[in-house]
């Protein structure tokens, strides 16, 4: 009866994100002249923020996934910064955007072009990796509009136990818009859908993940923005938890 539950809880929960997935594509499409509106992507980024809220607080009254994002709360009112995180699975963004309402997130080109996540991506006006020149001043703008930006300095998925190295384009986008960077710490029990799981592969429930906040950063005077990403990946590799042992 337990692995019952656990197939019926889970064909559910794909059902809801691929439902709305593909609903949010198809609305993006008729509402093409307004993508790249601000105010547009303002309140696309609020309609994800609930659907996302809903769908977590489902899963977490199943007692199969549990996570504890509430300390990123506190930014909610927070002057616009930009957020930097470990990366140990692919739902890390949604968990961030079920707790902020109006934040945008850096993301793959090749997530951006999935048929059903690209629609809530291009109403919430989130922001591909992999186009330099777009990339910074893309990101400048949503800084400067007072929104928060979610980015992953390593790239791509975390590998276990340590941080992989980090990419600098977080602190030049930091030095150019003049925004701090705060740390926010992942830690979860499973490698459930991290670097090399196979989606075929069954996890172990509950699956339990937690955030917790870390140090907000400023650049120093005469520190360049190489200097200062070395700071950052530094303070990471030395604070991080262990994101493999089950949160208490």
């Amino acid at each position: 009866m337990k692995r019952l539950y656990e197939v019926l809880i889970t064909i559910i929960a794909l059902s809801y994100l691929t439902f709305f997935g593909v609903l949010l594509s198809l609305i993006s499409l008729l509402l093409l002249p307004f993508w790249k509106q601000l105010w547009f992507q303002r309140i696309g980024r609020r309609v994800l923020h609930i659907l996302l809220a809903i769908f977590f607080t489902g899963l977490k009254l199943s007692r199969l996934l549990l996570v504890d994002f509430s300390a990123v709360d506190q930014l909610k009112n927070q002057p616009a910064r930009i957020i930097i995180a470990n990366h140990p699975c692919l739902m890390d963004a949604l968990f961030f955007s079920s707790r902020l309402p109006d934040l945008v997130s850096v993301m793959k080109s090749d997530v951006l072009k999935n048929p059903i996540f690209f629609g809530g991506a291009k109403l919430c006006g989130f922001i591909p990796s992999d186009l330099p020149r777009e990339f910074i001043s893309s990101c400048s703008e949503i800084l400067n509009n007072n929104a928060h930006l979610l980015l992953f300095p390593e790239g791509t998925r975390s590998q276990a136990k340590v941080v992989n190295a980090f990419k600098k384009g977080f602190a030049l986008v930091a030095k150019k818009a003049d925004v701090p960077v705060q740390a926010v710490f992942i830690q979860a029990n499973t490698d459930f859908l991290g670097k090399g799981w196979s989606l075929w592969r069954r996890p172990d429930f509950p699956l339990e993940y937690r955030a917790t906040l870390g140090e907000c950063f400023h650049q120093e005077q005469g520190e360049d923005y190489k200097q200062f990403a070395s700071r950052v990946e530094q303070y990471f590799r030395n604070h991080i938890p262990d994101y493999q042992k089950p949160p208490k």
